[in-house]
């Protein structure tokens, strides 16, 4: 199941003992950069079977631009596995999702077990979840033609900056002293 010989920086593999070959545990490459995730077993038909067409992905340019690691994980190591991406590979393997920065499983794989329907899912989704994204209160600011919007990180809606920023700020504002000026007095009759 696991290629020796990897060659790609972005393709890696964690071993039974919850490391990779280098030493670093799957939730640190996690916090690194997001993932597309496969957990086998050594012992599973399908994952033996399916191994050629994954390792295939190994040194795909594509796949290698997009900013994300490809990872296969050995089941004898999850419970090393703190993330919680790992909670779908109790169910069967092979088990394959992508996974975001923060240990959660964003979308499941769920297509065909070839080299190219699995880099189509990758291409597709794997650059929704490395693009550069900021932080900022409860919201990301997204790379996008149109700078119009930002994305609510609680409710994954795109919103209006405009909205957003009346809406966030409302509760920070200050409200007006209730004595008035006597141009708001002028202006008021």
């Amino acid at each position: 199941m696991v290629k020796d010989n990897k060659s790609s920086e972005y393709f890696k593999s964690v071993l039974g003992n919850g490391l990779t070959k280098d030493g670093k545990s799957f939730d640190y490459l996690i916090k690194e950069k997001p993932a597309f995730v496969k957990f086998y077993s050594k012992y599973c038909g399908h994952c033996s079977n399916m191994a050629p067409e994954w390792n295939a992905l190994d040194g795909d340019e594509n796949i290698g631009n997009i900013g994300i690691y490809i990872i296969e994980v050995d089941v004898d190591g999850m419970d090393k596995i703190k993330s919680e991406c790992k909670n779908g590979a109790n169910v069967g393997v092979p088990y394959m999702t992508m996974v975001n920065t923060n240990g959660d499983s964003t979308k499941d794989y769920n297509g065909e077990r070839t080299k190219d329907s699995m880099k189509k899912f990758i291409l597709e989704n794997g650059k929704n979840l490395s693009s550069s994204k900021k932080k900022v209160g409860g919201f990301k600011k997204i790379k996008s033609k149109s700078r119009k919007y930002t994305k609510n990180i609680d409710t994954n809606k795109m919103v209006k900056k405009s909205s957003m920023s009346s809406k966030k700020t409302k509760k920070y504002i200050k409200p007006k002293s209730k004595t008035m000026s006597r141009k708001t007095k002028r202006r008021n009759k």
